[in-house]
């Protein structure tokens, strides 16, 4: 497990805004046989799946940063 103190949480979240939903998704391929080749197997609208994804961790590190939270980062 890894932690991000409160300052580098409110730098990650200062970077985030620096990407914007729209120009991931114009990376994202319209045919879905090409985003499935290029994503991995998904069986649902890749598309509104990673800007779901994108925009919650946008908010949560927003959020974070605004309450001064530290994050901790865990990976199996």
């Amino acid at each position: 497990m890894t932690a991000l103190e409160p300052d580098v949480v409110a730098e990650v979240a200062a970077l985030l805004t620096n990407v914007r939903p729209e120009v991931v998704m114009a990376a994202v391929p319209d045919h879905v046989v090409t985003a499935q080749t290029s994503l991995g197997v998904f069986t649902f609208d890749e598309r509104r799946y990673l800007h779901g994804h994108l925009v919650a961790l946008q908010d949560f590190y927003a959020h974070a940063a605004r309450q001064h939270l530290a994050v901790a980062l865990w990976s199996d």
